[in-house]
C-alpha cells in the first residue's frame, strides 16, 4: 500500500481473504503463533487481522483520500 499511495497515481489494491471458509478453515502459521485455534480461532484471528490493516491505513493517513471497503459472504 505504501509504494502504490506514494506513486501519487489512482490504484486499485485488492486483498482476498479465504482462511474463513469451510470445512474448517486454515489457520495461518501466524495466527497460530499468536494462540488461536479451530475454526472459531481462524475467524477471530482473520477479523483482527482486517482490524490491523484498517487501523493501519488510519494510523499513517491513508484514509485522507483512500477508500477501504470490506465485504463478506
Amino acid at each position: 500500500m505504501r509504494e502504490l499511495a506514494e506513486s501519487k497515481q489512482k490504484f486499485n489494491l485488492t486483498l482476498l481473504t479465504v482462511d474463513t471458509h469451510e470445512p474448517e478453515g486454515h489457520l495461518s502459521a501466524q495466527c497460530a503463533q499468536r494462540g488461536y485455534s479451530g475454526f472459531e480461532g481462524v475467524v477471530s484471528c482473520t477479523a483482527a487481522e482486517v482490524a490491523d490493516f484498517v487501523r493501519y491505513a488510519r494510523d499513517n493517513g491513508y484514509l485522507e483520500d483512500t477508500n477501504i471497503v470490506i465485504l463478506g459472504d
